[in-house]
């Protein structure tokens, strides 16, 4: 098996555990990537309860499908296996720890042959983009390609500028707007930019008109695959490039980046491209995140052997166009969109079971759509429609959703009210041998009417999963919506500074909900080994950080993000009596934002959630989760958090605190329904 590692030049000569001197430097060999694991098997529920397409797609849901599927499970485990949770369904794994005290001078495993030695992986090794804008009108088009590796973290955003100096005066003469100003007399050119630099500049077209992106992925084999998006002049473009996978890490950085400019830099310091580019390339990672962490844990399910390959999606503030004689007339921002051009995972059963391998790239497809609205929603508070919520909405409203295959197209095509594209799309998909999922007739989410639909391959399970309009993704529903959009690109620093702290919450909720139905212990106890009882305390308070750090806030040197953290930052000692639960409380007390640390009856998404004596009696500080959802009219809030059996949401009623009814007890101490308030105590709700 060909297999790449590093060598560094460290001085090895007096190596005795530490660098003792600078003498004798040697090439020594290093492999992060290879680690031994101890599996925790886990139980073939699949073949007892099962998830089907049909059943998921009879009505909206509120779940991605996954966590519908979990959710399932659990309740039969509930009543036929109550001592098993979702983490023993799934199992788990953990990794061989070997503490040799010196710096090994070998690899950990026998060589074969070594076929080569390179100071920088050379060109024909990498895998590269190519980036081409082409304009119809006049047959013009301009390309720049980079390699993957290049682009790995960086932010990368399509724009439009003005053409020449005189479309500047013009967009000036109308206070600086470009929306505002007559679409025919303005004159735009798209810019690719990487980091806020440009690095490919198109020929200049009329405001509201169309043009072309291809981008050609390009693997060191030789082959390729393309994806083409249609542009409209004078649209800001987010694309997101998934080459290995997005964790917490990835998003972080990005959002910590976005806080950081938002608050120590002003609106004459920041570009659109810092702001409204960012903000963009932003949602389209956490696209990619929640479908790396929800596809991950469905492999885990059907025991499948999971990979993530090179992906793309772009998301979008749409603009609205109107026409005379088919001449751009005027040009208003009308809401956002996410296209997915490419999302790419390997999936290989560990049983050699093809029929897993279909489920699971059927419910992973299903998983991909329903992020397509939901991240919207979540994170914009937009409604949004996707292939997955137009045909789960068709279904509630009574409109027959078909199977459609070459034995049944026939009679069923006839019945269908949809459009002639979609029609055709249809008509093409099934000559060509896949099935489609469509809906009857057009429904209506708020101001969008159109349609969903799916083509898959019957045989892989893998699809296409796209909306009216060609696009595979979804779109923002409310017209109302765009009139937000019009005051960001009117004052794009004003618009995010304003709106930071919700935004920043849902951050943190959604990341906290991606993990429902993992094993946060495993990843606790890998984190920081280096304080005694983080272990024991690292499940609820590992959660916690991971959540935080996704929204771009750095609690503490134990989140794995860098310097940058707030308990350095503010002196916030470590109590090896109590652990993590115990060190953010003293955090979010020295930092006092929001009255952080109290007992109030309207905790805010985001919040910290503290708890006293869940594994006994006094123990205070013992247990922590993330509020995901405000209390309602009743009192009831629910919140995520961690334990030894897994990620899990729970309720708590901050009205009735003693009743064993409405808040779910966590632990062993206490037993649902002792109607003891002893056992769970709320100690108090944070938001830094």
């Amino acid at each position: 098996m060909e297999h790449v590692w590093v060598e560094a030049y460290i001085p090895y000569g007096n190596y005795r555990g530490s660098m003792r001197d600078n003498s004798n430097k040697t090439w020594i060999p290093m492999d992060g990537s290879f680690k031994q694991y101890n599996y925790i098997n886990g139980i073939d529920i699949t073949t007892i309860i099962s998830f089907t397409t049909d059943e998921y797609l009879n009505q909206v849901q509120t779940q991605n499908p996954v966590h519908y599927y979990q959710n399932k499970i659990q309740i039969y485990l509930d009543a036929n296996m109550p001592d098993k949770t979702i983490i023993d369904v799934k199992g788990y794994r953990e990794t061989k720890e070997e503490s040799y005290g010196i710096l090994p001078s070998t690899l950990p495993y026998k060589t074969i042959a070594v076929l080569n030695h390179y100071s920088t992986m050379i060109g024909n090794l990498r895998a590269t983009v190519s980036f081409t804008l082409f304009d119809p009108n006049i047959f013009s088009q301009v390309s720049y390609s980079i390699s993957t590796i290049e682009l790995a973290g960086k932010r990368m955003t399509l724009s439009y500028i003005p053409a020449s100096l005189t479309d500047e005066t013009l967009i000036n003469s109308y206070n600086g707007y470009m929306y505002d100003v007559p679409a025919y007399l303005l004159n735009l050119k798209p810019v690719l930019k990487i980091e806020g630099g440009i690095r490919l500049t198109g020929t200049s077209t009329t405001m509201g008109s169309d043009q072309m992106l291809t981008i050609q992925f390009s693997a060191p084999d030789g082959t390729s695959e393309m994806v083409q998006k249609k542009l409209i002049a004078g649209t800001y473009y987010g694309i997101g490039i998934n080459i290995q996978g997005v964790n917490e890490n990835i998003l972080g950085k990005r959002n910590y980046n976005l806080i950081t400019n938002l608050t120590t830099q002003t609106a004459a310091t920041l570009t659109n491209d810092d702001l409204i580019g960012e903000h963009l390339h932003i949602l389209a990672i956490t696209y990619f995140m929640a479908n790396d962490k929800i596809f991950t844990s469905g492999a885990k399910i059907y025991n499948i052997a999971n990979t993530r390959i090179l992906s793309e999606g772009v998301t979008s503030f749409t603009l609205s166009v109107s026409y005379v004689f088919s001449i751009p007339k005027a040009v208003i921002p009308s809401g956002i969109e996410m296209d997915v051009g490419m999302e790419r995972i390997i999936a290989i059963s560990k049983e050699g079971n093809i029929n897993k391998e279909k489920q699971y790239l059927e419910i992973s497809g299903l998983a991909g759509s329903y992020h397509e609205h939901d991240i919207f929603e979540k994170i914009k508070g937009f409604s949004s429609v996707s292939a997955v919520k137009a045909l789960q909405t068709a279904s509630a409203m009574g409109i027959p959703v078909y199977k459609i295959t070459n034995t049944n197209i026939g009679s069923i095509l006839p019945l269908l009210q949809l459009s002639s594209e979609i029609m055709g799309n249809i008509q093409n998909a099934v000559n060509a041998g896949k099935e489609v999922i469509a809906s009857q007739a057009n429904i209506q989410i708020d101001d969008w009417i159109g349609a969903g639909y799916i083509i898959r391959n019957p045989v892989t399970g893998a699809g296409a999963y796209m909306i009216s309009g060609g696009l595979a993704g979804g779109s923002s529903t409310k017209n109302a919506d765009g009139w937000q959009i019009v005051a960001l690109f009117k004052g794009a620093f004003a618009g995010l500074k304003d709106m930071l702290d919700v935004v920043v919450r849902r951050y943190i909720a959604t990341a906290a909900q991606l993990e429902v139905g993992e094993m946060i212990a495993v990843a606790a106890k890998e984190l920081a080994k280096a304080k005694a009882g983080y272990e024991e305390v690292g499940y609820c308070s590992g959660l916690v950080r991971r959540a935080y750090w996704a929204a771009g806030i750095c609690l503490d040197q134990w989140s794995n993000c860098g310097q940058n953290d707030l308990g350095r930052k503010n002196n916030t000692t470590w109590d090896d009596s109590m652990g993590g639960v115990k060190y953010l409380y003293d955090l979010a007390n020295t930092l006092n934002i929001n009255n952080s640390i109290r007992t109030t009856n309207d905790p805010l998404v985001g919040d910290m959630v503290f708890f006293d004596n869940t594994t006994g009696p006094g123990n205070p500080l013992s247990h922590m989760g993330v509020v995901v959802t405000g209390p309602n009219s009743n009192g009831m809030v629910t919140f995520v958090h961690a334990s030894r059996s897994g990620v899990q949401n729970s309720k708590m009623n901050i009205l009735k605190s003693s009743d064993t009814n409405e808040n779910d007890f966590i632990g062993n101490f206490c037993a649902k329904g002792t109607g003891d308030p002893a056992c769970l105590k709320e100690r108090g709700i944070n938001g830094l």
